[in-house]
This record gives C-alpha cells, sequence and structure tokens, in this order.
C-alpha cells in the first residue's frame, strides 16, 4: 500500500489574494486572484467565489475532499473590524464549508514567516518580516485556531480594548519550528499618508506622493536610480540609524514642497528614500542577527519587493546566505498557510523545497490549438523552432513568448513575457510603449545561472528577479536596454531545469549575437495583470502592433494581413454578444460608443450606422466589408479593430 500524501491547501484573503496547494511539503500549485479576474491586486475580505481555489486544485491533480488542511489567513480579521457587511465569509462561497473541521486560520506575519520556507537551504535562519500592517490583535501575538474560533472571537462581545497591529517581526528558525523573538507595530496617526514609522510606511507615503496613486512602490525604486544629491533633505533628516536601533523624525515632510512632476526633484527624493530603506533594514537585520545568532537570513513582506533592500542585506557581509521567496508580498501568504498547513499534518518541513515559481494551472495543447484557431482571421500559426525564435529576436524583434504554466510571483520569468534583444536601444522605448508605462522604467535580463558572472556582479543566483545587480563596465555600451542611469539591473539567472526551451533560445541567441542574455520584461498592458490564458496571450498579441510575433507553446504566431480573403471568405459577423451601439449628445456634440458590461469604447459615426443598419444580427463579413470601404477606406480598417478586440465576434459559415 502507497504511502497517503499529505495535502494542504492556503488562502490568502486581502489585497493580492492568492490560493496555493502544497503536498509533501512542496508547492506544487499556486495562483494570484488578478490572473483569473484580470484587476491587478484584486482580492477581498472575505472568502469568496473568486479565489482561485479550483484552478490551483486542478493544477495540482486533487479535489477539494482530498485535502487534509484548509489554512487561510484574513488580512481584515479584527476584533471590531467585522459587520456593517462586512464579513469573514461571502455570500455564496461554495467551494467548501467554511466551518469545515480541516479549516485553520493563521496570522498575517506567521503566514509570511512560513512562506519562505520552501526557498530556504538548510535549517538555520533568522526570518525578517517587513510591510505596512499585518494581523491586529489585542496581544500583539501570533495565532494558529481553528477558524470557527477565529470567527468567534471576532464576534465577541464587550468593552473595547486597545489593539496591537504587526509590523515587523523577528522569527528564528532551527530545527524545523519558528521561534517568534521580537516584533514592532503600527503607530496609529490621523495622518497616515504623512506620518512614518517603519521602512514599509516611508516607502509607501513615498511613491504615493511622488505617482499621486497606490502601488507604485517598483516605480519609486526605478525612479531613486535617477536621483542625485541634493542639499533639500538627506537620510538624517528622515531617521537616525545607530548599529541596531531606528529612531524616526518629524518636521522632514515639510520640505517635501515641490510637484511630484518635477522629475529631478522626484528623484531625487526618491534616491534619499531608497537609501534610508536600506540603512534600516540593514539596523534591522544586525538586531535579528543578535538576537537569533543564526548565520542565514531569510526575507519576507512587502518591503522585500524592494531588490536594492535585498541585495545590500545579500552583499553586506552580515549573513552567509539570504533568501527571499518569489513572492515576498502578500499574494505569498497563500504559501505560507499551505506550508503551515503541511507542518500541522506533521510533515517534517526541514526537507520542504520549492525549486521553480511556475506553478499556475496547467493547458493542453488541445486548448492551446482551439485557442489559436479561434482567432484564425486575425493570425498565421506555424510549427515553431528555437532557431526562428532566435533570428526574429536577432534582427530587433519583439517577441511575446506564452509557454507552460504562469509565474505565481510577480515578475514574468519566461513563461508569459515579452522578450527582445538587449542590443538594440529602441527595444527598451518599444518594451515600455506596449506596457503603457514611463520611458525610463526598466527592463531585466535573463541569463543562464553559469554565465551570470560573464555579464553581471551582484548576488547570484537569483532564479526569482529578487536582487540588484549591476552590468560589467565592458558591457555596458554593448547592452543598452538593460540597465539604469547607475548601471544596475534585476537579473534572472536560469537552471536547466527550470525552462529548457528558454535555455535553448538563450544558446542560440548567442551563436547569433554573440552574446547569451535577452531583455524580458512581463506579458501585460497597463495597469492589467499578467496574461493567463491562451486567448487572452493572443488577444493582448492582436491588440499591440509593436508585438512582432508570439511564441505560443509550440506555435509561431504572426499578424494575418487585414481581412485576409482566404480567412474571412467562409465567416459571418455581428455585434459581439452582450455589446450595444450607443449615441450620446452633449455640449460638444454628438458621441458615438459600443457598450459592454462596465466598458465601453469610441467609434465613428460612419461606424455607428453601418453596424445599426447591417451587424446587429450575422452577416457576411465580406458583404460588410465592402459596405465599408464604399463609404471610407479607413471604416474597414476600424472595423477589422474592433473585431480583433472582441467587440465583434465572428463565425464560420456552415
Amino acid at each position: 500500500m502507497s504511502k497517503k500524501r499529505s495535502i494542504s491547501l492556503g488562502i490568502h484573503v486581502g489585497h493580492d489574494s492568492a490560493c496555493a496547494v502544497a503536498i509533501d511539503g512542496c508547492i506544487v500549485s499556486a495562483l494570484q486572484q488578478e490572473r483569473v479576474t484580470r484587476r491587478k491586486h484584486d482580492g477581498q475580505a472575505s472568502l469568496s467565489e473568486r479565489l482561485p481555489i479550483r484552478e490551483v486544485l486542478n493544477a495540482a491533480g486533487v479535489t477539494i475532499d482530498d485535502v487534509d488542511r484548509i489554512v487561510s489567513s484574513h488580512q481584515s480579521a479584527s476584533l471590531g473590524g467585522i459587520g456593517f457587511g462586512k464579513d469573514l465569509v461571502s455570500p455564496g462561497f461554495d467551494a467548501f464549508a467554511a466551518d469545515d473541521s480541516r479549516h485553520m486560520a493563521i496570522s498575517h506575519h506567521l503566514a509570511h514567516a512560513y512562506s519562505v520556507i520552501p526557498y530556504l537551504e538548510g535549517n538555520d535562519y533568522a526570518i525578517l518580516v517587513c510591510d505596512l500592517a499585518g494581523s491586529t490583535t489585542h496581544d500583539g501575538d501570533d495565532y494558529a485556531v481553528p477558524f470557527l474560533e477565529l470567527l468567534a472571537s471576532l464576534g465577541r462581545s464587550g468593552a473595547i480594548q486597545p489593539v496591537r497591529t504587526e509590523c515587523l517581526s523577528i522569527y528564528k528558525w532551527q530545527h524545523g519550528r519558528h521561534l517568534l523573538v521580537e516584533r514592532e507595530f503600527v503607530m496609529a496617526h490621523n495622518e497616515p499618508d504623512c506620518f512614518v514609522f517603519s521602512p514599509a510606511s516611508l516607502y509607501d507615503n513615498a511613491a504615493q506622493w511622488v505617482f499621486q496613486k497606490p502601488n507604485c512602490y517598483g516605480q519609486l525604486m526605478a525612479l531613486a536610480s535617477f536621483g542625485v544629491p541634493s542639499d533639500c533633505l538627506s537620510v538624517e533628516d528622515i531617521c537616525r540609524v545607530s548599529d541596531e536601533r531606528v529612531d524616526w523624525l518629524n518636521g522632514w515632510q515639510s520640505k517635501v514642497c515641490w510637484p511630484p512632476s518635477d522629475f529631478d526633484a522626484s528623484a531625487a527624493f526618491a534616491a534619499v528614500v531608497q537609501r534610508t530603506t536600506e540603512e534600516v533594514v540593514l539596523a534591522h537585520a544586525r538586531r535579528a542577527k543578535r538576537l537569533t545568532g543564526a548565520s542565514r537570513l531569510a526575507l519576507a513582506g512587502g518591503l522585500f519587493l524592494n531588490i536594492n533592500c535585498n541585495s545590500r542585506l545579500a552583499e553586506s557581509g552580515l549573513y552567509e546566505h539570504v533568501a527571499v521567496p518569489s513572492a515576498p508580498g502578500d499574494a505569498g501568504i497563500a504559501v505560507g498557510c499551505a506550508m503551515y498547513g503541511q507542518a500541522s499534518l506533521g510533515f517534517d518541513l526541514r526537507a520542504a523545497r520549492t525549486l521553480t515559481d511556475r506553478l499556475g494551472p496547467r493547458y493542453s495543447r488541445s486548448i492551446v490549438y482551439r485557442a489559436s484557431a479561434a482567432f484564425a482571421p486575425f493570425v498565421d500559426a506555424e510549427p515553431c523552432s528555437t532557431s526562428r525564435v532566435a533570428r526574429a529576436l536577432q534582427s530587433g524583434c519583439i517577441v511575446a513568448r506564452w509557454s507552460g504554466r504562469s509565474e505565481f510571483g510577480p515578475r514574468a520569468l519566461g513563461g508569459r513575457s515579452l522578450l527582445a534583444s538587449p542590443l538594440f536601444g529602441k527595444n527598451k522605448d518599444r518594451l515600455n510603449a506596449i506596457k503603457g508605462r514611463q520611458h525610463w522604467r526598466p527592463v531585466a535580463p535573463i541569463v543562464l545561472t553559469e554565465r551570470f558572472s560573464e555579464y553581471f556582479d551582484g548576488p547570484s543566483p537569483s532564479p526569482f528577479m529578487t536582487f540588484l545587480h549591476r552590468v560589467k563596465p565592458a558591457l555596458q555600451s554593448v547592452l543598452p536596454v538593460l540597465w539604469h542611469p547607475d548601471h544596475s539591473t534585476r537579473a534572472q539567472t536560469l537552471d536547466l531545469s527550470t525552462d529548457p526551451d528558454l535555455r535553448e533560445l538563450l544558446l542560440e541567441f548567442e551563436e547569433l549575437s554573440g552574446y547569451a542574455v535577452l531583455a524580458n520584461t512581463s506579458l501585460n498592458g497597463p495597469d492589467g495583470p499578467i496574461v493567463e490564458t491562451p486567448e487572452e496571450a493572443l488577444r493582448f498579441f492582436i491588440e499591440n502592433a509593436d508585438i512582432d510575433a508570439l511564441v505560443l507553446e509550440d506555435l509561431f504566431i504572426t499578424r494575418a494581413p487585414k481581412w485576409a480573403e482566404a480567412k474571412w471568405a467562409p465567416t459571418e459577423i455581428r455585434l459581439g454578444l452582450g455589446t450595444a451601439v450607443g449615441r450620446v449628445v452633449g455640449h460638444n456634440g454628438q458621441e458615438f460608443r459600443l457598450y459592454r458590461a462596465s466598458t465601453s469604447i469610441g467609434i465613428s459615426e460612419e461606424c455607428f450606422y453601418l453596424l445599426t443598419n447591417h451587424a446587429i444580427n450575422f452577416i457576411d463579413a465580406k458583404t460588410l466589408v465592402e459596405h465599408a470601404r464604399k463609404i471610407a477606406s479607413s471604416l474597414a480598417d476600424e472595423l477589422y479593430a474592433l473585431a480583433s478586440a472582441g467587440w465583434l465576434e465572428w463565425r464560420h459559415r456552415n
């Protein structure tokens, strides 16, 4: 009789909601909610049908009945924090019964601490967790309780009491066990967007000031490399750091008075904030070293999406090894919950190991081919070869790559990537234009692990892009796409076992160009999550003319000529299901639009009348295009764009 497997399901409920499955100490599937709902940083305060529970179970090849332990972590769970429509379980949630005896709930920082376990090399670590805010409790301690016990405690009546919200925790990990050794807490203030009490609050407030919107930490980190020293503000104005001690100061905020649109001033400010954050994190790392006596350090919490901090720690000499998981932010809480589930089932976590971040859903070849066939009027699909992709890249093409399972963390690692040659300076501008972001934003290199030192300096290996690196001086003029003004970059090192096809592509590209390195950025547009499905990849390719080709598993996809006769002749077309044509009369005249659900798109007056008169029901595509061309040559192109974007639907005539 075979040994029964230990299976646990981890769920993070909050912003960046996510789910993960662990089997026998290994994370086998994980997915962020945003990849399914298509809403960046998507999440909610309760167990919801929006969570990708079924997706991760399917990817792991198990059902909910196979699961031995369910562990969830609820970011907003606190005494006095539920009610007024805020509950821990949404109406309609049916993935499992919330009161299932298998279901436990654990606190935020405890889940973060467990999220690093699959990435450790050995058993003697200090774990430093730092974020803006974690769980809120009376005593400030971790908890791990049956879900029903948590629910009952939150709804308990009685006099209000002071509460504490964690923002920094230091754990000792030894012999397969966690020990909390120190914790700091959020300081309440009536102006939290200005008041600073921790490195995460500093970075959050600074990023919101400069970019005037949330979730811009990566942009601030990139902007910092453009900053030059200024007399306006210094690290010493923001805080005093002495060995392990950090004293935050007030008053410096009033010096931040320039308009955020002032690039040079904002860059100088970003640079000071970055240096301050690094000095503070170093102080905390020194304290963790003294308190735990550990020779190695692991990092978790949203602050450690900051690769500059991670490399500063790795190169400080304080520890012989620094480990950072692929998703140190809140999505990684799901991994921590799954790993805690393994521990609660008696699995020895000293044997736990996860070597890949490609943990998303599995797609069969038939699913990929059906997706390609569905877009047949717009694309040509041919068998793909590594040499063909390498030649396209060497010639300066931008190639989208959709291959295998998607990445769990925030970085594209080749599975859902835009690839380009790093030798053509214009490619950086083209990639940033596709993604709709500032021209100065960086793109990252992919390099073979064993070849890293030929091109870069800095911590290696770096399989998840969690460290900062520097391009070798002799190569800076040759690889202009990859570096910032300070010659920094964020490399992904690629092992043989991770993605053999991508490894082969790097070697083929080297044969043609002399360099075994490619530029890589994530396959997504402005403010959108990374694409997940083959259909999303095809639509993204069609809608972005600056992408020259799409590698879709073993297919090489290029654009078909517009209204290619052979592809459209047997096709009928009409307004898409659920799409309405509208005319709005206002002070500035008439406006014509297409509407579907909560989205709309502007169209020309000619297109409005053409669709109203001819395309409410299915019509021969060739006939509709001929109508359009009789009115205006540009109208046929407008129809094609609407069809490729899904506003019009088509079917093959029987």
